[in-house]
């Protein structure tokens, strides 16, 4: 149930990301290459990581693959796929991505998915979009809704 007690979540909620590849060709200002050591390139569908890593985005592929999601779903690997573009505030996000789909969508069971994504980096600097994509329906209205939440 949602919290209005008549809409259900239908099938699973997934976090889906989208990152920046690491070796994007930024270069500092001449005035800030004292105070920081690298920067990153804007957000294109042309600078997006599309690589596949091992647990906490280490180089090896399949190294130390997570066990957080069952199945085919490691947030380590990018799953492409078919999705309609999304246009946020800071740029177009594309289809594709790494992502965590929660098959449990207990408070207990998000929250110890999440703990184990945190402390593994998921989220890192590289990171320019995650998603929470859900269906809900609601029988009163006899309403599927697709509901994608993101925070750039």
């Amino acid at each position: 149930f949602m919290t209005d007690k008549t809409s259900y979540v239908v099938g699973p909620v997934r976090l889906r990301q989208l990152r920046m590849a690491k070796d994007s060709s930024c270069k500092l200002a001449k005035p800030v290459e004292g105070i920081f050591n690298n920067c990153t390139d804007e957000y294109s569908h042309l600078t997006q990581d599309s690589s596949s890593y091992g647990m906490g985005w280490s180089e090896t592929p399949y190294a130390n693959a997570s066990s957080l999601v069952q199945n085919e779903t490691n947030p380590w690997v990018y799953r492409h796929s078919a999705d309609i573009p999304v246009v946020g505030t800071h740029a177009t996000y594309w289809d594709g991505g790494y992502y965590v789909t929660f098959a449990n969508i207990t408070p207990t069971a998000v929250l110890a998915t999440v703990a184990q994504l945190e402390p593994s980096g998921w989220i890192d600097r590289y990171t320019r979009a995650v998603f929470i994509e859900m269906t809900i329906y609601n029988p009163h209205a006899n309403l599927f809704s697709v509901v994608n939440l993101l925070s750039e």
